[in-house]
């Protein structure tokens, strides 16, 4: 078992990786507004980023549980750890797109798409800024 502080340092390198990977593959991360309070995300990630994750955990891809983690920066400059509030959403595995609802209105946000392993979030995909609409 690696131990936490070990495994957040990795972690950290990992997701450096793959931002610059990003730039020469086919990973996509997009959102949109689909009403004043919900989102319509989706995501296409290559096999060269799922397999490189599955080396870093050290577990099959298809069996590491995903998720979006959704992050409100309103009024700020986001430097991923200083949104408002963030809140997870669970994906199915064989899922490319999703439907956030429930947000409030008038904000902006911010989407990742990741996986969880030993607790922690792993972030594969970072979206652009989009805004919610007020009523």
């Amino acid at each position: 078992m690696v131990s936490n502080s070990l495994f957040r340092e990795v972690k950290k390198v990992v997701e450096e990786i793959l931002d610059l990977n990003a730039y020469y593959s086919e990973n996509e991360l997009r959102v949109m507004p689909a009403g004043t309070d919900c989102l319509y995300v989706y995501w296409e990630m290559t096999w060269s980023r799922m397999h490189a994750v599955a080396q870093f955990t050290d577990q099959d891809f298809r069996v590491l549980p995903k998720g979006l983690r959704i992050y409100d920066v309103t009024d700020i400059l986001f430097d991923g750890s200083n949104a408002h509030f963030y809140r997870d959403e669970w994906v199915e595995e064989s899922s490319d797109h999703k439907y956030i609802y429930n947000l409030p209105q008038g904000r902006n946000y911010i989407v990742d798409y990741g996986c969880f392993s030993q607790e922690e979030f792993i972030r594969l995909k970072r979206s652009t800024m989009v805004s919610l609409l007020c009523e």
